[in-house]
């Protein structure tokens, strides 16, 4: 079952967002091998994509921190967010093996907060 993470941006910055996974023994999940996408919807029944992240586009990568875990990391650039028009939507963010088996990993609200200054 997906995690619940709602998101909020400002509309018009950079954000970069990584999240660290963990099996049901509390053990970090080993991505080798997987892609992501995520796609961003006024509704799950909507058919229009507000915005795209994938592995194949470069925006969710997986990098390592500090202490060489692995993190999968969610890229908004200013570019794209000053694009999105502020509202609330929704969103989730799935996990495909080589072998093509689909994990939905996050689910929730995807909130775009208005930029004044532009």
């Amino acid at each position: 079952m997906a995690t619940k993470y709602d998101i909020v941006l400002d509309q018009g910055s950079d954000y970069r967002i990584p999240f660290e996974f963990r099996d049901h023994d509390d053990q970090l999940i080993d991505w080798g091998g997987y892609t992501f996408q995520m796609q961003v919807r006024k509704t799950s029944y909507a058919a229009p994509v507000v915005d795209k992240l994938t592995s194949e586009n470069g925006r969710i990568a997986i990098e390592l921190d500090k202490r060489r875990r692995q993190l999968v990391t969610l890229k908004f650039p200013a570019e794209v967010t000053a694009q999105i028009p502020a509202a609330k939507y929704v969103y989730d963010l799935e996990a495909v093996s080589s072998s093509g088996l689909v994990k939905r990993l996050l689910e929730g609200a995807f909130i775009l907060k208005g930029e004044v200054t532009r």
